[in-house]
């Protein structure tokens, strides 16, 4: 037992060592003060911070990229008014009394601007990169800009002398190591191999773009004589370009299909369309968790138009498909998977109210509803993209329109089953279109968007935020 005596006094020394090194870390966490969200008020940022009721309590300060902007001494003092900046780190330190260690605590880091490109026509298609860069399309324009939204560098895409009377239709465009973009084109291609250079077919282009350089390669999709196909929608998956849109090379040849497409890279492409007698169209494709693809866009019967959803394996074989939709018109923009496999599809509906409204629905992994929701604020309300946001909540963004043949971008922000939680609107004369939205690395979202047909980009902070607009 006399043996045991040494070692129980180590143990406790170490217990006791512990309990007051963990009496210690909570004083340290007791004395810091909590930096809160912070308001922009037009061209000025309101910070508040929590009280610090710690006896020694000697001053706050407030700094601003590093550099000391605010202090006091007064404990109930926890608001200060600062200019606004487009890029800033803001952080809370504390002093106190008995120690010359200043405790700082939560940095808010954002970088908000509203910048419009006159000199770029305004984007129908765009995406953001995991680093924050913004690319935008509109027929052979690609434009980069950087996290800031600087303009980086732009470039028309060229054709070649071999088609004839081209003219660009919706484009999509993708973004992984390189920048994929995707044009539909309507004109006629030029066949060397047939007598007096014949034409012979309608052709869609699909151009890989190389990041940060000009240089890039064409890879036409060259169809049968009278045959039409548009893509709107491209993504990267394994090597290979994935291509929704339609198409006139369904059963009929007359009536569009929807089309998917794998571009095949690799040497294992293959096309795929999917409809019936009357109009169908895909506007967006993305890779499932299971290797496969969800597609939506509309199916059209002799009534109207409902949203359809369609799900193919990894070769473009549909394992299911859903429709949704009401007494009118109602067709889907973009999809995506969420958290819990399941589906979100933007869009818009014509069958609850006057005119047209933004339709988000939730689907589980088998494409069936779970809910539904339609948001409405004027006479013309579409949504074109969706993201899910860290919280499980979405953001939206899309247009609506004052009555007066003008439009604004909308951003909404919503919980997990779709109710409204926050609405901002961006926008001046003309019309005005947000196109693809993205919640960026600090928190924020980013959107790409025309402002009066100029190249838009817009981010902001988790509010919904911005800086005042600027034209470049």
């Amino acid at each position: 037992m006399k043996k045991l005596y040494p070692l129980l006094s180590v143990l406790f020394l170490i217990y006791w060592g512990c309990e007051e090194a963990s009496e210690q870390l909570e004083n340290e966490e007791s004395k810091k003060s909590t930096l809160y969200n912070y308001t922009i008020l037009d061209s000025a940022v309101q910070i508040k911070w929590s009280a610090n009721n710690d006896v020694d309590f000697f001053s706050y300060k407030i700094l601003r990229n590093g550099i000391s902007i605010y202090e006091t001494d007064n404990r109930v003092d926890t608001t200060h008014i600062t200019s606004f900046e487009n890029t800033y780190t803001f952080t809370i330190a504390t002093k106190f009394l008995d120690s010359d260690t200043v405790h700082s605590n939560s940095i808010l880091k954002h970088n908000l601007f509203y910048k419009v490109y006159v000199g770029h026509l305004g984007p129908i298609s765009g995406n953001i990169s995991v680093d924050d860069e913004y690319i935008t399309s509109n027929g052979n324009d690609v434009n980069i800009f950087d996290s800031n939204g600087n303009h980086q560098w732009s470039d028309v895409i060229g054709v070649g002398a071999e088609y004839l009377n081209l003219y660009a239709e919706p484009y999509a465009i993708s973004v992984t190591n390189n920048y994929y973009s995707a044009s539909g084109i309507n004109g006629w291609y030029v066949n060397p191999d047939l007598p007096g250079d014949q034409l012979s077919a309608p052709s869609t282009r699909i151009s890989v773009v190389n990041q940060n350089q000009f240089d890039y390669s064409t890879i036409a999709y060259i169809g049968s004589l009278g045959e039409i196909v548009l893509p709107y929608s491209i993504i990267d998956y394994s090597g290979n370009l994935i291509v929704a849109g339609l198409s006139t090379i369904g059963s009929d040849g007359v009536d569009t299909d929807v089309w998917l497409y794998n571009v095949g890279l690799n040497g294992n492409g293959w096309s795929k369309s999917f409809g019936g007698s009357n109009n169908d169209e895909g506007r967006s494709v993305y890779n499932t968790q299971d290797g496969g693809f969800i597609l939506t866009g509309f199916t059209e019967t002799s009534d109207n138009r409902d949203v359809w959803l369609i799900k193919t394996n990894s070769d473009g074989d549909e394992s299911w498909n859903r429709t949704f939709g009401g007494s009118s018109n109602d067709i889907g923009h973009q999809v995506i998977q969420t958290e819990d496999n399941g589906y979100a599809i933007i869009g818009e509906t014509y069958s609850y109210g006057e005119g047209s409204d933004i339709l988000l629905i939730k689907t589980d992994i088998q494409g069936n509803e779970e809910w539904m929701q339609t948001y409405d604020w004027s006479e013309s309300d579409i949504g074109y993209s969706v993201y899910e946001t860290n919280d499980g909540g979405y953001i939206i963004t899309g247009r609506t329109n004052d009555g007066d043949n003008n439009g604004d971008i909308v951003l909404l922000k919503t919980d997990s089953e779709g109710n409204t939680e926050n609405i901002k609107y961006f926008g001046g004369w003309g019309t005005d279109v947000g196109y693809f939205i993205q919640q960026t690395t600090d928190g924020g979202y980013g959107i790409i968007a025309t402002y009066n047909n100029k190249v838009a980009l817009i981010k902001t902070n988790h509010l919904g935020e911005t800086a005042p607009r600027q034209e470049y």
